[in-house]
């Protein structure tokens, strides 16, 4: 994580320099949309902290030009209304040269047309779906959803050898980017998936979505890789239902 927020400064920064003979001011300000309350705060709060310790690390040895950063942090929640209520705060700040953000391909999706109406360049570290608006402003350092799933397929059917797949997801942008891509590419290379199931986001911590959604025994008996595209949560509570109801199959995932 801490090598995709670098990645993030170091192009922000060779954006700076692309435009070195414009005046700036004399503080700069960077502002820093991410997930710093509630279930994902821990991962915001980890990104954020690596993004204070580069821009201090700038600032000590001098800044860009002589110019020194100022970090102006939001909140988004990960949350739709939240990335679009960080982004509008974010865009009134005079100065500001660029956001660092968001976290979730959701948020970042919303928040898109924000920066895209403000002329204000978003480099994100994480979001990576195909779903996410195109726009001259947007910049992700992750490889891209279609991609990962791309090459998932193929190395599940050609250096696993596993060709009978039950594939879940989360339905949201994030991982219906993930599915769409490798449902393609299963097609093409003749992987067979025997069940797609969209997971709900919404769905209660204490579902059991295996039992409820694999009863037939028989076709079970066929199942020889689950690949699942979740958040962290989702995955983590997937994993060990799909352990509890007695499958030893492989489990794959991004």
């Amino acid at each position: 994580m801490k090598r995709k927020i670098v990645s993030c400064i170091l192009l922000l920064l060779s954006g700076m320099f692309l435009f070195a003979n414009n005046t700036f001011a004399d503080t700069l300000y960077v502002g820093v949309a991410l997930p710093l309350s509630g279930k994902n705060a821990k991962k915001g709060n980890s990104m954020l902290r690596a993004v204070r310790m580069y821009f201090d690390k700038i600032n000590k040895s001098g800044g860009v030009k002589g110019n020194k950063f100022e970090l102006i942090v939001k909140d988004d929640l990960n949350t739709t209304k939240g990335a679009v209520k960080a982004a509008k705060e974010l865009v009134k700040q005079p100065n500001l040269i660029a956001v660092i953000g968001h976290y979730n391909s959701a948020a970042l999706s919303a928040a898109s047309p924000v920066y895209e109406k403000a002329g204000v360049p978003v480099i994100s570290p994480n979001a990576v779906s195909e779903e996410i608006p195109g726009s001259k402003w947007l910049f992700t350092t992750n490889t891209g959803d279609a991609t990962q799933a791309r090459l998932m397929a193929v190395y599940l059917s050609k250096v696993l050898k596993k060709n009978n797949i039950a594939l879940i997801y989360d339905d949201d942008s994030f991982g219906r980017g993930f599915k769409n891509a490798f449902i393609e590419k299963a097609a093409k290379i003749g992987l067979t998936i025997l069940k797609t199931l969209p997971h709900s986001m919404q769905s209660p911590a204490s579902e059991d979505v295996i039992a409820k959604n694999f009863t037939n025994k028989d076709e079970n008996k066929k199942i020889e890789a689950f690949v699942i595209f979740p958040h962290t949560d989702t995955g983590l509570k997937l994993i060990k239902q799909v352990r509890t109801n007695g499958f030893k199959c492989l489990i794959f995932g991004p």
